[in-house]
């Protein structure tokens, strides 16, 4: 969370809608080829060592069953999102380029220094690339891909998690995502930005409800919950009571941890309690209270007990909201 009072977008907060430059889809064909802008865009997540400083251009070959099965071996690996097959209207090439934009985005994008190029070609039958563009070199000969390759190809984009013993507060934990709850608790908090009325609450405590986290590549997200035990799945959620979130917080200044194990959910909760609260992010309702969201901690003062009744609903469920992943 941000020490100023401002919230600039290009400087402290991460755009929602960055993503790799994708090309639009090639003519549909019984064999057709995918360009590499469908599969994965230029200056992706992943590394790939190099020759002599000397990218390289990688070529798939493939058919539409063989697509469809490293969709699906992608959502087994709960790398792909289920909910991404209607997005790309029932096309496997589309689902799996969607989910690679996914990826991208989740671990690192643009911020990876390394870049390679990878041109992945859909076809029905091998193939060969004797081509040399401004001397760069081809893996050649193509060849039909295996089940186990795929499985092994899928694996490989996902983050290799090390075994963990999961805590109680623990609801959902995948390669790329960890979703905790913490209980209602007192907690000190931080007023800063150019409010006069919220800078008197600076370094006061106060009784907070309990709380959905979601840690989702290196985006925080934060949630409420009415309730004062473990959620289920149904459990309704509301909105997180506090400046600088609309459910994805606006990271500023606060530290953020370097790891997403569940041996770091102590430091993310106290890098978003440990920082400023200083202005409203986007257009949420945080609080019903009658006199709005200064008037709420105001009146929580000493108080032992968050009072959930001036809670807003979030418009979705814990179920939703894992489900989302890095989306909101």
């Amino acid at each position: 969370m941000p020490r100023t009072a401002t919230c600039h977008r290009s400087l402290r907060c991460r755009s929602r809608g960055q993503r790799a430059h994708l090309q639009p889809h090639t003519t549909r064909r019984p064999t057709r080829l995918a360009s590499s802008g469908q599969l994965m865009g230029q200056g992706s997540g992943l590394l790939i060592p190099r020759l002599n400083a000397v990218p390289l251009v990688h070529r798939l070959v493939a058919d539409d069953r063989l697509a469809v099965m490293l969709a699906k071996t992608l959502v087994e690996l709960d790398i792909a999102v289920p909910g991404d097959w209607k997005r790309a209207e029932h096309d496997p090439t589309s689902f799996i380029r969607i989910t690679l934009e996914r990826w991208i985005h989740t671990h690192g994008g643009p911020a990876i220094r390394h870049r390679f190029l990878l041109s992945a070609v859909i076809s029905n039958t091998p193939c060969e690339w004797a081509e040399r563009e401004a001397g760069i070199p081809y893996l050649t000969p193509g060849e039909a891909l295996t089940t186990a390759f795929l499985r092994t190809l899928a694996q490989g984009f996902g983050a290799q998690v090390k075994p963990e013993i999961l805590p109680d507060n623990v609801l959902a934990r995948t390669p790329d995502m960890l979703v905790w709850w913490s209980r209602p608790r007192r907690r000190v908090m931080f007023f800063g930005g150019t409010d006069e009325e919220a800078r008197k609450l600076n370094g006061l405590v106060f009784p907070h409800p309990a709380l959905i986290f979601k840690v989702a590549g290196r985006d925080l997200f934060v949630r409420a919950i009415a309730a004062s035990s473990r959620p289920k799945p149904e459990t309704p959620l509301k909105t997180a009571p506090y400046w600088n979130t609309d459910g994805r917080v606006c990271p500023g200044s606060m530290r953020v941890p370097d790891t997403s194990d569940v041996a770091s959910i102590p430091q993310w909760e106290d890098a978003f309690f440990q920082s400023e609260f200083t202005h409203a992010a986007g257009a949420v309702r945080l609080t019903s209270h009658p006199e709005g969201f200064i008037g709420l901690w105001r009146s929580l003062v000493d108080r032992k007990q968050f009072p959930v009744q001036y809670l807003t609903d979030a418009g979705e469920t814990l179920q939703e909201f894992v489900a989302h992943g890095n989306e909101r």
